[in-house]
């Protein structure tokens, strides 16, 4: 792996095996750190490659699909890769994590949806891929969509290296997108692990009977351990929000959110780095023409990762990186209109909202593999 990807995995693993532990405070010990930090973003970094050409891939396939979809793709923080190390449930070594790379799709509706994820089952992708439907079989926390794990086949042989490597593709309807991204905004706003199943039980549960809420409204299983009647749903849920306070605070979250100076960047470059900020409730983004220089602002704004929290993605646009990333925005009203109508004890229409323009491949552009 030197050659191409600069470190080679046994090093990988052991450097994995390092960040998932606590690091002792020593000179020693934070030496072998910033090595293992080495390791770990040039082994993540390399995934940048494969995930480049699935997105490609993922793109070519909804637009026969006819899903309108709109794309982003990310490397996981790392951060979230310290969290999954350390995990004893898990027991991964670094070169396992099959979420470095990942992907997302969000399409207007169900019937895209399965349009797009059909593609692939239909044997119109190069890689291999493992499938998991949590549309069928929501998970207890309420969240649903499709996940594909994507394994790597390189088009060249002089990338053969790569070979093997996984990257993830979550596709889901505007609705899912707009459950899943709420979950993990009201988790940034309060400092909790929402999105793991950690943190308040009443906010746990009121995510829980929402997703049974937004399969009944796509015409799909509901998550168990929730009612399948909708008005002893609806009865709960306005409990929770009376309790809660939900749907007001929802609402302030859109109405008092700060935007950076630099929330429109000027140009229109590859690479974006969202950075929320905790103590301040603001958001800012940072515009990067490759993913190194991107990924060494990344390393070095992390060193205060409890307050900073920070994703680098690569969108067609600017314009869709509230769509791709709303929870970073506070962008929540979708979500708090149906809790609101659940509340109420009304019915949910759902209003589509599709891409404003075809997709662009200009991020493909300047994009070279760099070889020794």
């Amino acid at each position: 792996m030197r050659q191409l990807i600069g470190v080679e995995r046994r090093d990988v693993n052991l450097a994995g095996k390092l960040l998932g532990s606590k690091i002792p405070a020593t000179s020693d010990g934070i030496a072998e750190a910033t090595l293992a930090f080495d390791h770990a973003y040039r082994w993540r970094d390399a995934h940048s490659l494969p995930l480049k050409q699935v997105r490609a891939e993922l793109i070519g396939l909804s637009r026969r699909a006819r899903a309108r979809a709109v794309t982003a793709a990310r490397l996981k923080r790392m951060a979230s890769i310290r969290k999954k190390l350390s995990d004893e449930r898990n027991d991964l070594k670094l070169t396992q994590i099959q979420d470095l790379a990942g992907c997302r799709a969000i399409v207007p509706d169900m019937s895209a949806l399965s349009r797009l994820v059909q593609r692939y089952h239909d044997e119109e992708s190069r890689h291999d891929f493992k499938h998991t439907d949590y549309v069928l079989a929501p998970r207890v926390s309420g969240y649903r969509g499709h996940h594909l794990i994507m394994k790597f086949k390189p088009d060249d042989d002089r990338l053969g290296e790569y070979s093997g490597m996984k990257v993830e593709i979550q596709a889901r309807t505007q609705l899912q997108h707009a459950w899943a991204t709420t979950v993990e905004a009201v988790g940034l706003i309060r400092g909790e692990d929402l999105k793991g199943g950690f943190g308040c039980a009443d906010w746990l549960r009121l995510f829980s009977l929402m997703g049974s809420e937004v399969a009944h409204i796509e015409g799909s299983p509901k998550v168990r351990g929730t009612s399948e009647d909708q008005s002893q749903r609806w009865e709960e849920l306005k409990s929770l929000n009376s309790k809660l306070n939900a749907v007001d605070i929802l609402k302030k979250y859109n109405q008092t959110f700060k935007m950076s100076e630099e929330f429109i960047p000027k140009t229109s470059r590859p690479f974006y780095l969202l950075q929320y900020d905790a103590t301040q409730n603001s958001v800012s983004i940072k515009t990067f023409g490759s993913l190194s220089s991107g990924t060494k602002f990344e390393h070095e704004s992390g060193k205060i990762d409890g307050e900073i929290t920070s994703v680098l993605v690569a969108v067609d646009k600017v314009d869709n990186l509230r769509a791709a990333y709303p929870n970073y925005f506070m962008d929540v009203n979708e979500f708090a209109e149906i809790l609101q109508s659940c509340v109420q004890g009304e019915g949910y229409e759902v209003g589509v909202k599709k891409s404003s323009s075809a997709d662009d491949f200009s991020w493909l552009r300047d994009y070279r593999t760099k070889r020794r």
